[in-house]
């Protein structure tokens, strides 16, 4: 997979693109407009603070910018993949809160008396909170590493991650020709730096 930087202004891609497909490189049978977001990194260190004060502040922090991107008909979707795993670890998280919410009910009786708990709860307790703990770093992985997604975002500038080789030189050809028509730009409107396997 490679990166490419894309130029564009008011959070929009003003650069015409080949047709071959974002994801993959084959050609295109649709284009689609995707919305692209980014924050810094350091912000997923919140998370270890509260996850509800990483949300707030990433929401206000991002910055966003559009792409009508070239894509094939299988990766119509490109975040497929990378949904569901966000939706399997929130759908895990809440199997281990339902988990920690019954391990507390069994450990006061109904006197209000502390109990004994046996060795599956607590055991299942464990897991739970390793699983929370383990949860954020799951999605973040999935946010960073799956599908095409944004390395960063200025005012008029969209670095774009994990795109297909075949689309980069797609677009590095197309560059090359159309300066082979316009003489004495002096500027260089794409760079590129493929990833090696």
């Amino acid at each position: 997979m490679a990166q490419i930087t894309l130029f564009g202004s008011d959070g929009q891609i003003s650069e015409n693109l080949p047709e071959r497909c974002l994801c993959c490189g084959r050609a295109s049978t649709l284009t689609k407009t995707l919305t692209f977001s980014w924050f810094s990194r350091w912000l997923w260190l919140l998370c270890l603070v509260h996850p509800f004060i990483f949300v707030l502040t990433a929401f206000f922090l991002q910055r966003k910018m559009s792409l009508t991107a070239p894509l094939c008909g299988e990766h119509r979707i490109p975040w497929f993949w990378r949904n569901v795993i966000v939706t399997l670890f929130l759908g895990i998280f809440v199997g281990a809160l339902v988990v920690l919410a019954n391990v507390t009910n069994k450990t006061i009786d109904a006197k209000g008396m502390p109990t004994r708990l046996d060795s599956l709860t607590i055991m299942s307790a464990l897991i739970s909170c390793l699983l929370m703990l383990l949860m954020p770093i799951a999605i973040m992985l999935a946010m960073i590493l799956i599908g095409p997604g944004a390395a960063y975002i200025d005012k008029n500038r969209l670095v774009l991650k994990n795109v297909s080789n075949g689309f980069v030189n797609a677009v590095v050809d197309m560059h090359r020709e159309q300066s082979k028509f316009e003489r004495g730009t002096g500027e260089e409107r794409i760079t590129t730096s493929p990833k090696t396997d």
